[in-house]
């Protein structure tokens, strides 16, 4: 990203006054929590740091994409305000974000996320070609769940939920493992595959009542008769052998009520 002599300038003395630096030494880390950093460097290296798991010998992954550099810019602006100058200017005539209109995602419980569709910007910078997950399984077999209304797991029979942030790259990389296992089972017989999104108050509670926070890691939840067989991320390769094993299980559980969940 191109940023004028000024700007470089500043990010270098915060660099030194600060010492929030990254590992290598080579960019500012102007703000982050508990998964990730935003940085961006005096050459305008603009990018993300996220964290796909706890295990400390897992090493971050950078995110250089155009939403990610966003997220850098706007979140990064409220404390480092020079930064919000690097933001597109809105063309005349294209339309607001459909999704947002504002550029955050309000939560009623106190969470605001940069909405994952116009990656914060509150307008439509380019036709949106983004994070379509599991876009090429049958129809019927995926349901974008509502964000307005709570996730009823007594009425789902059998059933994977998948919780998506758009704005998160080890999302990214859970929905891709996910979408491997299941592409190597030979039938998902009658389980249909729910999408949940962390920008809906509904998918936040379920998440909280699962004894988990929302973290935009992409987890996932097996589903049967009501009640949660089990949940995991996957950000690996070698995950994807127990995707399949608690997969295989849901669709080999028994179809009785008597019989509990396996």
């Amino acid at each position: 990203m191109d940023i004028p002599s000024d700007l470089a300038d500043a990010i270098r003395r915060r660099m030194e006054t600060t010492g929030r630096v990254t590992e290598d030494g080579k960019a500012l880390r102007v703000c982050g929590s508990i998964g990730y950093e935003c940085c961006i460097s005096p050459e305008g290296d603009v990018y993300m740091l996220t964290d796909p798991t706890v295990d400390a010998d897992c090493p971050w992954l950078i995110d250089r994409s155009r939403h990610a550099q966003l997220c850098v810019l706007l979140s990064g602006g409220k404390y480092f305000p020079e930064l919000l100058a690097l933001l597109p200017n809105r063309p005349p005539n294209v339309p607001d974000c459909p999704d947002c209109r504002a550029g955050w995602v309000h939560i009623a419980s106190g969470h605001k996320f940069i909405c994952g569709r116009c990656g914060g910007l509150g307008w439509i910078e380019r036709p949106f070609s983004g994070y379509r997950p599991f876009r090429d399984f049958g129809p019927g077999q995926v349901v974008v769940l509502p964000t307005d209304a709570p996730i009823d797991v007594g009425k789902i029979t059998r059933a994977i939920v998948f919780v998506v942030a758009t704005w998160s790259v080890p999302s990214r990389i859970s929905c891709q493992a996910l979408e491997t296992a299941l592409s190597q089972l030979p039938s998902l017989g009658d389980i249909v595959l729910y999408l949940a999104n962390t920008e809906s108050e509904a998918t936040i509670e379920f998440i909280r009542a699962n004894g988990s926070f929302p973290s935009g890691a992409g987890e996932t939840y097996w589903i049967l008769r009501g009640a949660v067989l089990g949940k995991m991320h996957a950000y690996r390769e070698q995950d994807i052998p127990e995707l399949i094993r608690r997969t295989e299980q849901l669709l080999n559980a028994a179809e009785t009520k008597a019989s509990g969940p396996q």
